[in-house]
């Protein structure tokens, strides 16, 4: 296995082109703008190759063999004299396409519309999506019940199975990380049908202010198995159309009302990337696989120099606690990716995943250095720090959850790289959780939410019932090599009492 970083051989080339020719040949697909959209594919671009031995689900939607090679990438940017548009494609080696397109206006016209369409051909349709209002899936075969439907789209033709997004307006404007969706300009998607072809139609304001975005998965195959009923409820939790959306560089989700800056259409770009971690570590068929990769890669991408992925927006009780601002770390939310890199290379085999994971590691290495409190034989790690453009800050207490998660991560990490560090690091935060043993247990039988917070802007209450999935994950893990942990143990214990008498019944249980 190895990355090719930079250059392009003309064998590269030489299979873009195929793959991308076989595609358009296959599925008719075609874009709607008039101007040229793609370069010359992939000339300038830089090309990864992987081998997919380790793909650990080969199962797909239709029952056909997923992709076993690292898609093609490329990005291309064009322009007009109304708007530039950068666009990212993703060619599979079995003809699955992704794109992504964002558009920026030159210039501010006054009820102008920009207006695109790609076309899938097929002579009958199915469409599926979750109704924004009442949360219900909706299954038509009437393009005609669409005109108010502002969310994204699952279309199967008799030759094409797609996803396309809703199309997305945002303010012109990034702060810390964020974006501010244009519910009231946003418009519909609008499906027609002519001569064996439907044509999807989008539109965007133009306006200087704003940016219109949209992306699709398309494939030969289909993408999703409608037979299967977990898959309407596992995307409806995944639902890309309100509350979550896949931007241009990154997944986003709603702020939280502490965060600076936060409103009722502000989202923020999450760390954890928690929709395309669960498509790569879990989902089932072509739709999760494949997005599973694109948006692990992209994501990846938002690793700073430091080896972690920054919290863009201020926290306002971290602030007022630690004076810990913008940008900040997270040691849950990186961990969690770092985690799913861990397993995304297990997948999919693709060298840069490990390699990122490895980055953290060792940036989390030198945070426990730095950051821990001992007691006795052991270390309990603090949960955030600022990144490195930060002056003096206070130290942060010690959550359970965030804690037991450092540990599988580390241990996982060995697992993959056989760094003794990383195996030597979980071993001594484990003995931290030991030696705190009882001071985790409340008197009500609830597990503490952390140690050492010294605050008063957090209640610090724990989560119903995700430290005791880290807990079974941690138990899990350490089973592998064959030791039993009584301290874990007797904190499962402690927590599935309490668990049982206040009726939460969503915890993991195998």
């Amino acid at each position: 296995m190895r990355l090719k970083k930079y250059g392009l051989r003309i064998k590269d080339l030489f299979f873009a082109v195929v793959v991308s020719l076989m595609f358009f040949m296959s599925s008719n697909f075609v874009f709607g703008d008039e101007i040229e959209i793609n370069e010359p594919l992939g000339l300038y671009k830089n090309v990864y190759e992987a081998s997919y031995e380790k793909i650990a689900n080969k199962e797909s939607a239709g029952n056909t063999e997923v992709s076993k090679e690292a898609p093609f990438e490329e990005n291309t940017k064009t322009e007009n004299n109304d708007f530039v548009l950068n666009q990212k494609n993703f060619y599979f080696d079995n003809g699955d396409f992704f794109w992504f397109r964002r558009y920026a206006f030159k210039e501010t016209v006054k009820d102008k519309k920009i207006t695109s369409a790609v076309t899938f051909p097929g002579n009958s349709v199915e469409i599926r999506y979750v109704d924004p209002v009442t949360k219900q899936w909706v299954l038509t075969g009437d393009i005609n019940k669409l005109k108010d439907v502002r969310t994204t789209l699952f279309i199967n033709t008799e030759q094409v199975s797609a996803i396309i997004s809703v199309p997305a307006v945002y303010k012109n404007l990034f702060t810390n990380n964020t974006l501010e969706i244009l519910p009231e300009d946003e418009t519909p998607l609008k499906i027609t049908y002519s001569d064996g072809m439907y044509t999807v139609s989008f539109d965007f304001p133009q306006d200087t202010s704003k940016i219109g975005e949209i992306w699709c998965l398309q494939s030969k195959n289909k993408l999703i198995d409608w037979s299967n009923q977990k898959n309407y409820n596992y995307f409806k939790v995944h639902d890309l159309s309100v509350e979550r959306r896949w931007s241009w560089d990154g997944y986003y989700f709603k702020t939280p009302s502490n965060y600076i800056p936060s409103g009722e259409n502000v989202l923020y770009r999450h760390p954890a990337n928690y929709t395309g971690s669960s498509f790569a570590r879990y989902g089932e068929g072509l739709a999760a696989f494949d997005l599973g990769f694109i948006m692990t890669n992209i994501c990846l991408n938002n690793q700073n120099e430091e080896g972690f992925w920054e919290t863009g927006p201020a926290s306002q009780w971290l602030k007022a606690d630690f004076q810990i601002g913008e940008g900040f770390y997270d040691t849950r939310f990186s961990t969690d990716f770092a985690l799913n890199l861990v397993s995304a290379y297990k997948r999919y085999g693709f060298t840069p995943f490990i390699e990122g994971a490895v980055k953290y590691g060792e940036y989390f290495l030198r945070h426990a250095e730095k950051n821990h409190y001992e007691v006795g034989d052991g270390w309990l790690v603090e949960d955030y720090a600022p990144n490195g453009k930060a002056e003096a800050y206070k130290r942060t207490h010690v959550s359970l959850n965030h804690q037991v998660n450092e540990i599988s991560f580390l241990f996982y990490l060995y697992n993959e790289t056989k760094d003794v560090r990383f195996y030597e690091a979980a071993k001594i935060m484990l003995r931290g959780i030991e030696n705190t043993k009882e001071k985790w247990v409340l008197p009500d039988g609830n597990l503490a939410y952390a140690l050492m917070y010294n605050g008063t802007n957090n209640v610090m209450t724990d989560y119903p019932y995700l430290t005791y999935n880290d807990l079974f994950e941690l138990k899990t893990i350490l089973s592998s090599y064959g030791e039993s942990n009584i301290t874990v143990n007797y904190l499962m214990e402690r927590k599935k009492e309490y668990m049982d008498k206040a009726g939460i019944t969503e915890y993991r249980k195998e």
